[in-house]
């Protein structure tokens, strides 16, 4: 009997009946042409299978294929191309197919040139898969939980997580997310630096203590630390205090000695500013931070577990609403305007509302409602989703904005309105190939032409406008010519002065005394306010701005100073 086939069979003389006990068969790893197979451990990392090995029954394995070469749009099970192994068999035999990259559509007499297998396949396979290589040990990589250690060809819309080994002595550069978008991952490599407390020229270094009873501390693959509720926790700042005083911020906010429940002393013997904060609460989870004199800054992301047997107001927990972890990676979460960082097991009581936001609002789309609201314990609506958007004629289009005549850019606000300069003449592009779309800028009556681009394969429509002296706004709005489907993109546009946010430009002398802006962002609109500190640690700090002015210019505040201390 073959070994692969795993049956025992016991045969007891004594009185005299055969029993068949039978166990689930293995499955024997394919041999894909163009193609490799890795499975999932136990230790949550993919290895690499030779063809023939055997593959235990409900092991979970990941196809990917040779560059140039996709999985067969047939073929797909899930959005991670995984199969399971079930008592011997896989659920089909996965192959890779040459990727149609040069395949084009073209319009003619209201049909598309080729066959329709042709045209279903490019449809389904255009989706380039993206290749991870971990560049070094100090920055750890994760894909839906699982840690990646070795090269990984991961599917279109993946989404990865990076962060620091150690959180305490090393700082994460670069997206802490990044996701596969058609062959090219997004935003700027990951990767992690030394920070060194005893250099002027380094952000501060931070470790912390804990003290739990019967219980542990862990850090997320966002790197956050996650603490169990009513321990005491304390953050160390290393710095030379010969070099300067540094402060604690909790979600961008100073934190002044005599905040309860954070109490600061300076540790002479450790050189640290220790903040401490005993039997932690729910309300002082945040983002802390520390700041030295020179402005260089590290942060630590503090999370708050709820203990099980914490007797909690069961009123009070009936009517609010929990979050719900998911990827974040492309929205903006806004409560009372201010943006929030959401984390597992966090409460929001009742009559909380959420605003949403697509941080891209051009390449990204808005699929449900934009805002939420806690009611009784439940939301109003499902977790609204960020959409990627491509050219395909199943989906709504992308969307980009071109200043032809001005050295000024267009910027995106926290409200997700896209601000355009005045005086200017903007091209409100539509990214489709299928066809005309239908283009409009409502709300605004502008002297405007329409046109197309071409580059290669890809064709792009576009809307010139001329934008005048006045304020104004409208929304641009573009639909793609199928009468089945209603595939539209719509963004609201404001065309108003504003001012970039230049830190080397924006230090000032003002009444004998040296002005630095507190960062924030980078563009403001006009009659925006800026906030400003002193930079000598021998002064008060005031309340001083300087407003944005029409033409792109900063404007001291009248009668504000920076004050000697007394």
């Amino acid at each position: 009997m073959s070994a692969d086939r795993m049956m025992l069979i016991i045969i007891c003389f004594a009185v005299n009946f055969l029993v068949t006990i039978a166990y689930k068969e293995n499955c024997t790893v394919p041999n894909i042409p163009n193609g490799y197979v890795h499975e999932l451990t136990k230790l949550n990392e993919y290895i690499l299978l030779v063809p023939g090995d055997n593959l235990t029954h409900g092991a979970e394995i990941l196809i990917t294929c040779d560059e140039d070469y996709d999985l067969a749009a047939n073929q797909l099970v899930d959005e991670n191309f995984a199969l399971k192994c079930n008592n011997g068999k896989l659920a089909l035999t996965p192959y890779c197919v040459p990727r149609l990259i040069n395949y084009e559509m073209k319009p003619g007499r209201g049909k598309f040139l080729g066959s329709s297998r042709i045209r279903d396949r490019f449809n389904r396979i255009q989706k380039v898969p993206c290749v991870y290589e971990p560049r070094d040990e100090n920055t750890w990589t994760f894909y839906n939980g699982n840690r990646i250690t070795q090269n990984t060809t991961f599917p279109n819309g993946a989404d990865l997580v990076f962060r620091c080994n150690d959180i305490s002595t090393y700082s994460l550069q670069g997206n802490m997310t990044r996701k596969c978008e058609d062959g090219k991952w997004s935003g700027k490599i990951a990767h992690c630096i030394r920070l060194y407390s005893h250099s002027f020229y380094s952000p501060p270094v931070i470790t912390y203590d804990i003290t739990i009873e019967n219980d542990t501390a862990s850090i997320l693959e966002n790197g956050s630390l996650i603490v169990p509720q009513h321990t005491d926790v304390t953050l160390h700042c290393l710095w030379l205090k010969d070099n300067g005083d540094p402060h604690w911020r909790k979600d961008w906010k100073y934190i002044n000695k005599d905040e309860i429940p954070s109490l600061i002393s300076w540790n002479e013997n450790e050189n640290s500013l220790d903040l401490f904060i005993p039997k932690i609460q729910l309300k002082a989870a945040g983002i802390y931070s520390c700041q030295t004199p020179n402005r260089k800054r590290h942060m630590m992301d503090l999370a708050v577990l709820p203990r099980e047997s914490d007797e909690i107001d069961l009123e009070l927990k009936m009517s609010s609403c929990t979050y719900v972890p998911r990827n974040w990676s492309n929205t903006l979460i806004l409560q009372n305007g201010k943006e929030i960082f959401l984390k597992e097991q966090q409460y929001f009581p009742n009559g909380t509302v959420l605003d949403n936001i697509c941080k891209n609002v051009l390449q990204y789309k808005m699929e449900g409602n934009k805002s939420i609201q806690c009611n009784a314990g439940k939301w109003s609506s499902a977790w609204p989703n960020c959409t990627y958007l491509t050219d395909s004629v199943d989906s709504p289009p992308a969307l980009d904005i071109q200043i032809t005549n001005s050295d000024k850019s267009y910027f995106v606000d926290d409200k997700g309105i896209v601000i355009v300069p005045k005086e200017t003449t903007v091209s409100f592009i539509c990214k489709f190939s299928g066809g005309k779309p239908v283009m409009a800028l409502q709300g605004a009556r502008l002297r405007q032409t329409m046109g197309q681009h071409r580059s290669g394969s890809t064709t792009a429509w576009y809307l010139r406008a001329d934008i005048p002296t006045n304020s104004i706004s409208f929304t641009f709005f573009c639909k793609i010519p199928r009468k089945d489907v209603n595939l539209f993109h719509s963004v609201e546009v404001i065309a108003k002065g504003s001012c970039k946010l230049e830190e080397r430009k924006m230090q000032y002398r003002w009444r004998g005394s040296k002005i630095i802006t507190i960062p924030g962002r980078e563009m403001y609109v006009e009659d925006e306010l800026v906030l400003v500190e002193c930079d000598d640690s021998t002064t008060s700090v005031i309340p001083v701005h300087f407003r944005c002015g029409d033409k792109g210019n900063w404007i001291p505040g009248p009668n504000q100073r920076c004050r000697a201390q007394r």
